[in-house]
């Protein structure tokens, strides 16, 4: 396995404590030291969720904090409004083979509490002969989806994926009626994974 080696930024930069560890940044990726930034692995910030110190050790997130660092610097110098982090954690497969059959599967979200404390939503024909759609959502506090996981799903389905647990996390934030009105708003240009998501869990 590998470790986080900050050594040599601990006397320089503020550093996030323990069990997060690594350089803390703002939410524009900005370390203690103006003009300095942290991306990738490096980077321990404030979710914006739960706003608990988070490090995610994901390619994605390496991708996704670099260009927003890049795009932050340049709109800085330009004396314009940065943008602020946001990220959903996730991680897939490319098609593999499993028993003679061509499998894959995409999941979003993170897991801000305790798995025990979590329920699955399944959805999808689980009886069914693989490589059906099938996959699951996991339900945390005040009925807010934390994550979720599509098998064999095209990239239609992974994205309706990402934007169902993006529009979950916000939505617990949201008051009943805000959260009503958002929902019909979206409601209809989603498809039957999405509606069969959102119909679940409005009976929550």
């Amino acid at each position: 396995g590998t470790y986080l080696d900050d050594k040599v930024f601990r006397n320089q930069l503020r550093m996030a404590k323990a069990p997060c560890h690594g350089i803390k940044v703002n939410k524009y990726l900005e370390t203690s030291e103006e003009n300095v930034y942290a991306i990738g692995d490096f980077a321990a910030i404030t979710c914006p969720i739960t706003k608990e110190c988070k490090r995610y050790e994901h390619d994605s997130s390496a991708i996704t904090t670099a260009n927003l660092a890049v795009a932050n610097i340049l709109l800085k110098n330009q004396g314009r409004s940065m943008l602020g982090y946001t990220y959903v954690p996730s991680l897939g497969s490319h098609l593999f083979s499993y028993t003679d059959m061509e499998v894959s599967f995409w999941f979003y979200g993170s897991f801000d509490d305790d798995l025990d404390s979590l329920s699955l939503i399944h959805f999808g024909d689980w009886e069914g002969v693989l490589p059906t759609t099938i996959g699951g959502f996991w339900v945390g506090k005040n009925n807010a989806i934390c994550a979720g996981i599509v098998c064999n799903g095209s990239t239609e389905v992974y994205h309706e994926l990402k934007e169902i647990v993006e529009y979950k996390r916000i939505l617990s934030l949201l008051n009943a009626k805000a959260a009503s009105s958002l929902y019909e708003s979206l409601k209809p240009s989603r498809s039957s994974h999405y509606q069969q998501a959102m119909a679940y869990y409005t009976t929550l």
